[in-house]
């Protein structure tokens, strides 16, 4: 199948079981055409001989990385926390290296209400800049879209203008773009892939409703156009990798049928 991007799936490691990865590794084989896994890695204390057996295991497959998020910020009005999250990435960073991975997804996290979009943009600035000069261009680093969350806490960046915002003061960030997130803030994702195709390396792709819920397949009702996402991907020649962000393993299936006949 002649197309200049990667199709790939996600791989979930959220725990020590071992025997769980491997039913899900076994898994993939069948799912025709796929090109590379993006393994979610919110399971971070990994010991060598794990990492090993999991680059074995995916030897058929390129991989990504998506770092851990869960109860992290980088944003944080805590110091402590700022801190402890930058450890636990540069860790997500290390196991990347092992396995040979091309990049790695991050979410900023969030702040509180009361903090200002300022000073949120210069505390992420400091400790996002962090990480890049730690990863050293040995694996690249992306920050991912989230959706908008506001209550006490906000998450951070959400629309595609915070990342642009954020792209002036550190002008060499690439990006994770989440098109579902898009769609759910109602923000236009086609212009921004336009400008900024250099600097996306990775598509997270899932169906959502405009101010409602997203993760759910192509085969049920939401607002996202496949065959219209996937020709304007054609149109401005994309080559770096998407990944079918969709939870529950029918709609995976059918949802990855689905973009093969999309192509």
């Amino acid at each position: 199948m002649q197309i200049p991007f990667k199709k790939g799936l996600f791989l979930n490691i959220t725990s020590r079981n071992k025997s769980k990865w491997a039913k899900d590794i076994e898994n993939l084989s069948n799912f025709q055409f796929l090109d590379f896994i993006e393994i979610w890695i919110e399971e971070i204390d990994l010991n060598t001989d794990e990492i090993a057996w999991l680059k074995q295991k995916l030897s058929p497959y390129e991989i990504i990385i998506h770092a851990p998020f869960i109860n992290l910020s980088l944003i944080s009005i805590q110091k402590s926390i700022n801190e402890a999250t930058i450890n636990i990435l540069k860790k997500s960073i290390d196991i990347g290296e092992q396995l040979n991975a091309k990049i790695i997804t991050m979410h900023g996290g969030s702040f509180p209400l009361f903090l200002k979009q300022p000073a949120v943009k210069r505390i992420f600035v400091i400790n996002f800049q962090q990480l890049i000069n730690y990863a050293d261009n040995k694996i690249e680093i992306t920050i991912e879209n989230t959706s908008i969350k506001k209550n006490t806490q906000i998450s951070y960046p959400v629309l595609l203008n915070e990342l642009s915002d954020i792209q002036s003061s550190i002008p060499n960030i690439n990006f994770t773009l989440d098109v579902g997130h898009c769609i759910q803030n109602n923000d236009k994702f086609v212009n921004f892939l336009l400008k900024n195709k250099k600097y996306i390396k990775n598509i997270h792709l899932h169906n959502a409703i405009k101010n409602g819920t997203a993760h759910f397949g192509f085969n049920k009702k939401g607002d996202l156009k496949l065959k219209n996402f996937m020709d304007s991907l054609k149109n401005i020649n994309y080559s770096n990798f998407l990944s079918l962000e969709i939870l529950g393993e029918q709609d995976i299936k059918k949802s990855w049928e689905l973009l093969l006949k999309s192509l």
